[in-house]
C-alpha cells in the first residue's frame, strides 16, 4: 500500500521529499531513495541521511592521510647523514689508552752505551753489554757513582704495571713485548690493557683502542653507562635508523 502512497507524483510524498532535502541537504535522488526505504518516516529518514553523512566524511578523512607511494616522504635518510647525527650526538672521545716510550721511564736519566765492557751492573753484577740471551740491549744507566743495565734499572726501581705488577720492560717469556701506555692516569703494559684492564665496546666485545688494522681510530663514545668504538657507534646509529623507517 506504501508503494502505492508515495509513488512519484503524490503531493504528501513530494512535500515529505522536500522537506527532508532542505533539512539535511542531501540530493534529491538520495534523499528520495532513503524516504522510501523508510516508507515515508520523515524523521527516521533524517536519521539515516546524517549516519550516511558521518560515514562518508570519515571515510574522506581517512583516505586524506594515507599518503600515495609518489608523496611519501617518510624514507630513511641517506647513511652519510646518519654518520653526521653520530657523531654530532654525542661527541667522540680520544682514545683512552695513550701509548709510550721506554724513554719516558726513565724520566732524566738516559741511556747510554759504555765506551768499554769493565762497567758491571750494581744490580746483577753482570758486564754491561749487550746480551740477548738475557735480554740485555747493551744500554747503561748511570746513577750517582752507581751503572745499571737499563733493564734491570727498570725492574728494580721503574714503575710497575697496575695490573700484573710487573715492571713496564719486556718479558718474552711472559708474553709482555715492553709496549707500555698511561689509561685512567695508570700505567699499564699493552696486553694487559688489551687482555683485561681496557674498557670493552657494547657493540662489538673488542677493547676500545687504537687498531688501525681492523678500522678503529680509537676515539670511543660514552652513550649513558655503555662505550663504545666511535665506528660501531655510528653503525649501531645506522641500523636503528633503518629499522625504524623500513
Amino acid at each position: 500500500m506504501w508503494r502505492k502512497l508515495f509513488k512519484s507524483g503524490n503531493n504528501e510524498f513530494e512535500t515529505t521529499l522536500s522537506t527532508l532535502t532542505s533539512e539535511t541537504g542531501a540530493p534529491k535522488e538520495v534523499a528520495e531513495k532513503v524516504l522510501r526505504e523508510c516508507n515515508g518516516d520523515l524523521t527516521l529518514a533524517k536519521q539515516k541521511l546524517q549516519v550516511q553523512g558521518q560515514n562518508s566524511t570519515m571515510a574522506a578523512k581517512g583516505t586524506e592521510q594515507v599518503p600515495s607511494s609518489s608523496s611519501y616522504t617518510d624514507a630513511p635518510p641517506p647513511y652519510s647523514e646518519v654518520v653526521e647525527g653520530a657523531m654530532a650526538s654525542p661527541m667522540p672521545l680520544p682514545p683512552p689508552y695513550v701509548s709510550k716510550e721506554k724513554d719516558s721511564l726513565l724520566g732524566e736519566l738516559k741511556a747510554v752505551f759504555p765506551d768499554h765492557a769493565d762497567e758491571r751492573c750494581c744490580t746483577c753484577f753482570d758486564p754491561i753489554r749487550p746480551d740477548k740471551s738475557e735480554g740485555f740491549s747493551g744500554e747503561m744507566i748511570w746513577l750517582g757513582l752507581k751503572a745499571y743495565h737499563s733493564e734491570c734499572y727498570l725492574k728494580s726501581k721503574g714503575p710497575k704495571c697496575e695490573h700484573c705488577c710487573f715492571s713496564l720492560i719486556a718479558f718474552p717469556e711472559k708474553g709482555l713485548s715492553g709496549k707500555w701506555g698511561i689509561y685512567n692516569g695508570c700505567k699499564y703494559h699493552e696486553e694487559c690493557y688489551v687482555q683485561y684492564a681496557g674498557p670493552r665496546c657494547s657493540a662489538c666485545f673488542d677493547v676500545i683502542r687504537v687498531d688501525a688494522e681492523n678500522g678503529f681510530s680509537g676515539r670511543w663514545i660514552d652513550d649513558g653507562n655503555k662505550q663504545f668504538h666511535e665506528e660501531c657507534y655510528k653503525k649501531k646509529m645506522f641500523v636503528e635508523m633503518r629499522a625504524k623507517h623500513s
